[in-house]
């Protein structure tokens, strides 16, 4: 039997997806990391991460978190949260962290809030 892999990632519409499949701790924060680093090397930064199979996140993986929002957001992109946990958004709040970040509950709302920020039309 296999073990399941840490990060999944699927792509709708220019947003990227990504699932985590345990805690995001320093243990194992580079994966998230190097994927991030990925989609800024190829100009794809439009994410959701889903967090609902992460309970808990350590200080290396809120620092990773807090530094590749940032980063996106410079360049037109974003990280929006799908799936908070409570235990994990209570940690957001009590860092403050939380007012950084967009959360959603339902994954079809969290990709399409990325078309419903496009810009207007010019001209329309």
């Amino acid at each position: 039997m296999s073990e399941r892999p840490f990060i999944t990632e699927e792509k709708h519409d220019g947003v990227r997806l990504v699932r985590l499949a345990a805690n995001l701790t320093y243990a194992n924060y580079r994966q998230l990391k190097e994927l991030f680093e990925r989609y800024q090397a190829t100009n794809e930064m439009n994410t959701v991460l889903d967090l609902q199979e992460c309970g808990y996140m350590d200080s290396a993986g809120l620092g990773l978190l807090a530094s590749f929002v940032s980063s996106f957001r410079q360049k037109g992109g974003d990280i929006r949260l799908l799936h908070v946990p409570g235990a994990l958004k209570d940690t957001l709040q009590i860092t403050k962290l939380i007012k950084f970040f967009k959360l959603y509950a339902d994954v079809d709302d969290a990709l399409k809030s990325y078309s419903l920020d496009a810009p207007p039309l010019r001209g329309v």
